[in-house]
């Protein structure tokens, strides 16, 4: 007789100004049991068990912005509305930008107090991060959920370089203020490389750097100072990171496309 359980694992844990954030593993595990009826398992029948990531929430008297259709359930002392791009500033060029940079015009809002459970996700990790009075530059399409203490906008690239050869497009979501914040990660959050940098540069041959403060600035700049260098590199063009501040890497994404793991 066989049968399977579900295992919940906490991945990481943020809390800021009345908002906490968990984030979980669940695991299906396969089970066997033995003639008298123990369970036993065994580790090859849980080699590759499906595994779906899970944010839960838990919120006292302040409030939420989530990605729509992120929503599983919520109970508590809760009101939930839908709040536009132009109700956070810009109007239609906001609504517009935000469209643009890969993130929707809507958000979902939930005020009150109470635990607020997201839609469990298969194939895509989290990641939580904690602004304080800061604001933070990511990848198109990553955030995910957050507090409403902050702003979800849209930035656009002031290098050249960077718009057209950075592999961003011309805008990359911004989200400005205090709280947590919750993006979502290529890989599992484990294998997230936070790069503080003060006054340096972090050079990156890829498009693997999917985060980064509002003080560091991107551009897209020749391996070498000459062409010729360039070319004898075997590099190219490489992404670069200048400033104060930090950068958030994946480099594992590229050893898992090789080798063929999600």
């Amino acid at each position: 007789m066989s049968s399977s359980k579900l295992v919940k694992r906490l991945i990481s844990s943020t809390e800021s100004a009345g908002v906490k954030a968990d984030i979980y593993e669940i695991t299906a595990l396969s089970l066997a049991y033995d003639l008298e009826g123990r369970e036993v398992t065994s580790a090859h029948l849980n080699a590759g068990a499906p595994t779906v990531s899970v944010v839960e929430f838990e919120i006292n008297n302040s409030g939420l912005l989530l990605e729509p259709g992120a929503l599983h359930y919520m109970y508590g002392r809760l009101d939930i509305s839908v709040q536009s791009a132009a109700s956070g500033g810009g109007g239609f060029s906001g609504m517009f930008k935000r469209a643009v940079s890969g993130e929707s015009s809507y958000l979902t809002n939930v005020k009150g107090t109470g635990k607020v459970f997201l839609e469990p996700t298969k194939g895509k990790y989290f990641f939580g991060v904690t602004l304080n009075n800061e604001s933070m530059v990511a990848d198109k399409g990553l955030f995910f959920a957050g507090a409403d203490s902050v702003q979800v906008s849209a930035e656009m690239q002031s290098n050249v370089s960077a718009a057209l050869f950075g592999g961003e497009g011309l805008f990359q979501t911004k989200v400005t203020g205090t709280g947590v914040v919750i993006f979502e990660s290529p890989v599992p959050a484990h294998e997230i490389k936070c790069v503080e940098i003060n006054n340096e540069k972090v050079f990156v041959d890829g498009n693997f750097a999917v985060l980064r403060t509002g003080g560091v600035q991107f551009a897209v700049e020749k391996s070498s100072k000459s062409t010729m260098g360039s070319s004898k590199s075997g590099e190219g063009l490489l992404q670069t990171f200048t400033g104060t501040g930090r950068v958030w890497l994946v480099p594992s994404q590229d050893v898992r496309t090789h080798l063929g793991v999600v």
